[in-house]
């Protein structure tokens, strides 16, 4: 019942985890560049594995060390390997340049992501790293411009799907109320949708859900507005007013 491995070298910036080429501010302002927990050695080996034994890969790959890193092996070793690769996951992506989703892209790798990270995490990594990578954070656009799908979900902060939908527009920091907005950041609303419905589904190969269409399964929402035409601050305030679950209903708000 194992379908998939996964690797992560590093971890995230608040505990001075994340992997970064250039050194910075740890959380007791100790100068680091991340912690490396697994050799480089252990990821060859789980991504040789993989593609000899047609499993699912899933990289967490949070700094600019990781990407760089992965990629290299990655790339090597898959060239012995044609057609591996082809639905492996990138997670979480806080940080990553447009060559370095360009690669990713050419490997046929997907991914999920969440703007819990830059939500919560912009702040910080701005305090610790620098201002000069906020461009690479979270950069939604950038991804689907290199021609990988996105996944995205809550994961932590923000519980309420059609806030994530706002914040993939807006890049807002929670603390500073700062909107990240480079070139490399915003999505369209439809585009937005997509990731937390149907492009989600895809990422996880779950069939029947994500659309409505003919042959999917019968599990929706009616909401009290349109989420692709209504003013971008009333989003967060969408309300559900009928839940239907194979085809039943389990929930109704008597306003409908």
């Amino acid at each position: 019942r194992c379908n998939g491995v996964t690797v992560s070298r590093g971890g995230p910036c608040w505990p001075g985890f994340l992997r970064m080429h250039e050194t910075y501010r740890g959380p007791y302002g100790e100068p680091t560049r991340g912690v490396t927990f697994v050799s480089g050695d252990k990821e060859a080996r789980a991504i040789e594995y993989c593609a000899l034994h047609g499993l699912r890969l899933n990289y967490i790959g949070g700094g600019y060390r990781d990407h760089d890193d992965f990629l290299d092996r990655a790339e090597a070793i898959l060239e012995r390997h044609p057609g591996s690769g082809r639905d492996w996951i990138l997670q979480h992506v806080y940080l990553i340049t447009a060559e370095q989703a360009r690669r990713y892209a050419a490997l046929g790798f997907q991914v999920t992501t969440s703007m819990s990270f830059s939500w919560a995490k912009g702040d910080l990594i701005a305090e610790r790293i620098g201002a000069q990578v906020l461009p690479d954070l979270i950069p939604l656009r950038r991804l689907l411009d290199a021609g990988l799908e996105v996944g995205c979900g809550t994961d932590w902060g923000p519980k309420n799907i059609f806030e994530h939908i706002q914040l993939a527009q807006t890049h807002r920091f929670c603390v500073s109320g700062r909107h990240n907005r480079g070139p490399g950041q915003p999505v369209t609303r439809s585009e937005a949708l997509s990731m937390w419905t149907r492009d989600a589904a895809r990422v996880l190969g779950w069939q029947g859900v994500g659309t409505l269409r003919p042959g999917s399964h019968a599990d929706l929402i009616v909401v009290d507005r349109d989420p692709l035409s209504c003013d971008l601050d009333a989003l967060p305030e969408t309300r559900v007013l009928r839940t239907i679950f194979g085809g039943r209903t389990v929930y109704d708000s008597g306003d409908l």
